[in-house]
């Protein structure tokens, strides 16, 4: 049933009993008698034909249909790294509910049940399935396909905080001589001394690097947004400047500051592993990760006395 369907009630002269007058949104004007002599009564029989419309014309969205249409909307304007974990997350609890399921009949029970399994084999990615899904289904609010987001219903135990691990200038030089490749070690080199993220790294262009002010700006440009879309300035430190001089040289505005080859830039799976395995080598805490020296980076200024 169309929002744009109008209901009416009316008693005509000479009938002892209110009828409805259903005006579809085509035009179309359908008569219907409520069999009923007073009014409040009358009124009761419109809002179970209302009621009656809804849910014989009620149009039926598939778990894989609503996942379709959304990722369609979103994959323009989110970055890939959330596409991934959009895709992933409907992947999982498709496995748990069939896809072929209408949208509006998914319970919160079948959600309880799916997170309850999730969360035992592992926590961060029931977090990850939990926030995707969760938006996902606020859209499905708004496009009238369901009434609740049953999402807001559920609750997930309590996250566990641990203390973020970071690296120390020292540990830093002991991971870096067990990396091979120089482009590795030039990016985990500017990921310690800058806090930049590693997408973000990776991303910088020439003309993101002004040499004569000292700064680096990280830039949404060329289909690359950085996280929470907004642009920040970094100081460029001493112990990259050399790297960076290096990395621009014979280079135009726009390509890419770390280049694999000409024109493509350098693969963040390929570095992260190499850090892995660098960490590994060195025999420093094995739970480090990229991510990691963005933390080290602000202990880094801590331990040098500066502002963060």
């Amino acid at each position: 049933m169309s929002d744009l369907d109008r209901f009416y009630l009316s008693k005509p002269k000479g009938s002892p009993f209110y009828i409805i007058l259903h005006v579809k949104q085509n035009g179309k004007r359908i008569k219907q008698s409520t069999k009923r002599k007073l009014k409040h009564e009358a009124i009761k029989a419109l809002r179970e034909y209302r009621e009656s419309c809804s849910i014989q014309q009620k149009k039926i969205v598939t778990l894989s249909q609503f996942r379709d249409e959304y990722i369609s909307m979103i994959e323009q304007t989110k970055s890939k790294s959330y596409l991934r974990s959009v895709k992933l997350s409907f992947q999982m609890i498709a496995e748990h509910i069939k896809g072929g399921t209408d949208i509006s009949e998914i319970s919160v029970k079948m959600i309880d049940q799916f997170f309850a399994l999730t969360y035992k084999r592992a926590e961060h990615s029931a977090r990850l399935y939990y926030r995707t899904l969760k938006a996902s289904f606020n859209m499905a609010v708004k496009w009238g396909y369901i009434e609740k987001n049953i999402f807001q219903s559920v609750k997930l135990p309590r996250a566990t905080k641990n203390f973020p691990l970071f690296a120390s200038v020292e540990e830093l030089e002991e991971i870096l001589s067990h990396i091979q490749n120089k482009l590795v070690s030039q990016v985990v080199t500017v990921l310690f001394y800058t806090g930049l993220r590693l997408s973000e790294a990776l991303n910088l262009r020439v003309n993101c690097i002004d040499l004569n002010q000292g700064i680096i700006t990280v830039k949404n440009q060329n289909g690359y947004k950085t996280k929470g879309k907004s642009e920040r300035i970094i100081p460029i430190s001493q112990n990259i400047s050399e790297i960076l001089v290096k990395s621009i040289s014979g280079k135009s505005e726009n390509d890419f500051l770390f280049e694999k080859v000409p024109g493509i830039k350098f693969n963040g799976n390929y570095v992260s592993k190499s850090f892995k395995k660098a960490v590994r080598l060195s025999g420093v805490n094995p739970s480090l990760k990229c991510h990691s020296l963005r933390h080290s980076f602000a202990s880094f200024l801590v331990n040098s006395g500066r502002s963060i």
